[in-house]
């Protein structure tokens, strides 16, 4: 049972327990999404080229959409601040000079 991590009713070996930690590191889950034609034979490609699978080529450009949407939410939470504050685009530099003279 995955709580049960004895041996013959010894503690389980520093080596067991890597192995149980490396098969969690590496668990994932299958997303299907359909992917035009067009768009299959460009990983395919990248990933050639890349040396890498295609899994890895679309695993790492979904990390980086998800980057950026954290950014633009981010970006937008900083607007909404902003325009609550009263403050404009022609406020910013202002705006930094004072904190840069306020931090020395």
């Amino acid at each position: 049972a995955m709580g049960d991590l004895t041996t013959s009713g010894n503690v389980a070996s520093r080596e067991e327990l890597l192995v149980v930690c490396d098969t969690f590191t590496y668990m994932s889950r299958i997303l299907s999404v359909s992917v035009p034609d067009a768009l299959i034979d460009e990983v395919e490609a990248v990933a050639a080229a890349a040396g890498k699978t295609k899994s890895e080529i679309v695993r790492d450009a979904l990390r980086r959409q998800l980057r950026i949407e954290r950014f633009r939410e981010i970006q937008r939470f900083g607007r909404g601040e902003a325009e609550r504050r009263g403050i404009g685009p022609e406020d910013v530099e202002a705006l930094i000079d004072d904190l840069r003279s306020d931090s020395r």
